[in-house]
């Protein structure tokens, strides 16, 4: 059950209880096999609940979010879209309620949200309700998160990058005000519906218009594509990579390398245009491998693939120690047994992060 934990406010309360009980437990238990199921769980609760050491009793109180706090807010997002709503109103403070037990439970989905929009409706017939729904997610998302606290995940490692920027395509800004802090050797999942900006930061990023991430000279980042250009469906697989002047590799090491991912030597001399989605993909990674990347960039990287080729994908990444990969997908559970910490775009705000040591299975 631990690995539906997203968040260690979810099991602060039971820890003060729980963890001086098995505390307890486990030094007055006699029997080994006893203590070492005691023992695993207390690291279990260590972990998931972010206590490192003691027993829990001097963790501090939990960052609650009062109705005066979201009724403040939504008068907030009502000036800002050129409305207006008076807080005495019984049907705002009743939403305002609901709105402070969404945010207490970390609840952002915005669906959630924009089910309130039916009451807010019946108090004033504009701005649109929906559109203030998402705008209110987003203001109670900054109020619950607390910048002081920093994910015991982000505490050690090498940080590739950290930089602050809002991203536009035309006149319709996506992502605004978003974080991105990328350590080496994690595995990075941008999940959000279509039209929500994952393609669009993905592809920023390749071409560096994210403003603050490292240029080339500093962190090498690598944007795997498996729809490769038509003007090369005639190249062999292994003149494809050879050809490639970013690949600083010998022809041998280059051999070596597809010949692990399932190219014998007929293969290699096929035209990459005859390939299937899948193999056109572990053409992608391979090529990325040589170029030794720091990053690596994988837009909706299980489309058109199969399950065997889905399961070589996961476990070659996995495999990668020293590089970070960077998903997008439209959900998390895609690539559950993978990503460890997991951001979501949802009415094009890029929430705060959300960390799993596994991401929550498909309903």
């Amino acid at each position: 059950m631990s690995k539906l934990v997203g968040n260690a406010d979810t099991v602060r309360p039971l820890v003060v209880s729980l963890l001086p009980a098995l505390i307890k437990a486990e030094a007055a238990i006699g029997d080994p096999e006893a203590r070492a199921v005691v023992g695993r769980s207390i690291k279990t609760l260590r972990r998931i609940g972010q206590v490192p050491e003691g027993d829990g009793s001097n963790l501090p109180p939990l960052k609650h979010v009062d109705t005066t706090q979201t009724s403040a807010s939504l008068s907030t997002v009502y000036k800002k879209l050129g409305g207006s709503v008076e807080n005495s109103n019984i049907v705002a403070q009743y939403i305002s309620t609901l709105a402070a037990n969404l945010t207490n439970a970390k609840c952002f989905d915005v669906p959630t949200w924009e089910t309130l929009a039916p009451f807010l409706t019946a108090i004033a017939a504009s701005p649109d309700s929906v559109a203030v729904c998402h705008e209110w997610v987003v203001m109670c998302t900054a109020e619950c998160q607390d910048d002081s606290e920093v994910p015991s995940e982000e505490e050690e490692g090498d940080v590739l990058c950290d930089c602050q920027f809002s991203l536009a395509y035309g006149a319709r800004v996506l992502i605004k005000n978003a974080r991105l802090r990328l350590f080496r050797g994690k595995i990075y999942g941008f999940c959000g519906k279509n039209g929500t900006g994952k393609s669009t930061l993905m592809g920023a990023i390749a071409n560096g218009q994210v403003e603050g991430f490292p240029s080339p000279d500093e962190v090498r980042t690598f944007s795997v594509a498996h729809d490769l250009d038509s003007s090369e469906a005639e190249t062999s697989v292994f003149r494809f990579i050879v050809e490639d002047k970013r690949i600083e590799a010998t022809e041998s090491e280059i051999k070596e390398a597809l010949t692990a991912a399932g190219f014998d030597e007929t293969r290699q001399n096929q035209p990459v245009g005859n390939l299937s989605g899948g193999m056109k993909m572990r053409v992608a990674l391979v090529r990325a491998m040589l170029f030794k990347a720091d990053i690596l960039l994988l837009d909706e990287p299980t489309n058109h693939l199969d399950v065997i080729n889905i399961a070589w994908l996961e476990n070659w990444l996995t495999s990668l120690t020293g590089c970070t990969s960077s998903l997008s997908t439209f959900s998390s559970w895609c690539f559950s047994p993978l990503i460890t910490i997991c951001s979501h775009c949802l009415s094009r705000h890029w929430f705060p992060q959300q960390h799993y040591h596994q991401c929550p299975s498909p309903p």
